[in-house]
């Protein structure tokens, strides 16, 4: 007997989109990545052609001459990388533009699996509100930063890593060839931060672009929440986020909420049978035993970040939340992930969870010993407040406080 094919649900094909959507950040930060290893060719070779007149069997002769050739190089370097991550952002532009476009036709095809299906017109309004949106979507600051700022960080970054090596293997004397090597590894970090910049980028406009269609169809959606990957590499920030709604319009705070992030915004529907749907829906998690291996289950789609870290084995729980000492703040000491977190969602250092549970629970041995422990003074509990209240406001400069869900998926 043939069973028929299961018809994959909204969320399902919104997931599986997104999986498809990845090649798409593949390619996007090899090109990157190429335009890098280019630059860095061009500038190893600069360097050893501008210090050439200072090595002498093999290694660099210390002098103030020496010193000051090594900075002119480091400035021609510096200028190299300039025009090299200045073509990687015109690269990089271009593919946001596509991408915009690609992902959004991704809730199209998925909105397929719905009651009425391609009846709800979800494509004839992106194609109207495409181009403002897009142009929008593309220059949109990531992370609360520009495009621009964060090339001028790889190359500030560079020309100060080029100039500490290359300087002070010349005041030691070191040999060319091992300073070489120590600066080809220090290009491949730039390499790397370029490429998160690419990855970073075009998960913000996959959700940028989700988030324009939700938005440009008031008729269908009420608004949005954010939707957690469940295992050992999330992010205690998507983990508090998980689940949040924000109304049509909004400005959550992603995703990305931060480099590398892997979460998105889906969709909450007007119609609420349609959403009942929605939040019968499971989704597929890594289940983890105590030998590190793992299992794929399926979970509520609606399923709890706290009850699933619960969970997982010792070595998760602690990747996830951070340190030995959240762990046992969680399990133990009855702080909420929440707690763990400032008003913008990033999480506390040890220092400054145990500095504020301390000050906020003074009657608590356990956050007296560990500020003890580790010598910090505890301030008032006002300044806490105070604190708080600054970074609060802050955030709502910035972006929108997640809200109450309304009822059944209605106004």
């Amino acid at each position: 007997m043939v069973l028929a094919a299961t018809k994959p649900t909204f969320l399902e094909m919104l997931v599986e989109r997104h999986d498809a959507f990845r090649p798409i950040e593949d390619a996007g930060a090899e090109l990157i990545g190429h335009e890098m290893d280019r630059v860095k060719q061009e500038a190893l070779r600069v360097i050893e052609a501008g210090m050439a007149a200072h090595v002498a069997e093999g290694a660099y002769v210390p002098s103030a001459a020496a010193v000051d050739r090594a900075r002119g190089v480091v400035k021609e370097v510096d200028e190299l990388y300039a025009a090299g991550l200045a073509r990687a952002d015109a690269s990089l532009l271009s593919i946001k533009k596509g991408a915009f476009q690609t992902a959004a036709n991704d809730i199209a095809i998925a909105s397929q699996t719905l009651p009425g299906g391609p009846d709800l017109g979800i494509g004839v309004s992106f194609t109207q509100a495409f181009p403002e949106a897009a142009q929008a979507a593309v220059t949109r600051p990531v992370l609360g930063i520009s495009d621009a700022s964060k090339w001028k960080g790889v190359q500030a970054g560079t020309a100060e890593q080029v100039q500490k090596t290359l300087v002070s293997a010349v005041l030691s004397g070191e040999s060319e060839q091992e300073t070489i090597a120590k600066l080809a590894e220090g290009l491949d970090i730039s390499r790397a931060s370029a490429q998160r910049i690419a990855r970073t980028n075009l998960n913000a406009i996959y959700n940028e672009a989700h988030k324009s269609v939700y938005d440009a169809n008031p008729e269908i959606f009420i608004g949005y929440e954010w939707s957690t990957t469940f295992d050992d590499r999330t992010s205690l920030t998507c983990m508090v986020l998980s689940g949040t709604f924000y109304p049509l319009g909004s400005k959550p705070p992603g995703p990305p909420a931060h480099w590398n992030c892997r979460s998105l915004l889906i969709g909450v529907f007007r119609d609420p049978e349609i959403q009942s749907m929605m939040d019968k829906d499971t989704q597929r998690v890594k289940e983890y035993k105590a030998d590190g291996s793992y299992e794929d289950k399926f979970i509520s789609s609606r399923a709890e970040a706290a009850a699933y870290i619960r969970r997982q084995p010792a070595q998760v729980q602690r990747d996830i939340l951070g340190s030995v000492l959240k762990r046992e703040a969680f399990l133990n000491q009855g702080t909420s992930l929440q707690e763990m977190v400032d008003p913008f969602f990033q999480p506390y250092t040890d220092r400054e969870l145990v500095r504020r549970m301390a000050s906020l629970h003074a009657k608590s041995s356990f956050w007296k010993s560990e500020a003890a422990s580790r010598g910090i003074r505890v301030p008032k509990k006002t300044t806490i407040e105070r604190e708080d209240a600054s970074l609060s406001r802050q955030y709502r400069d910035e972006y929108d406080e997640p809200q109450e869900r309304p009822a059944e998926g209605v106004e």
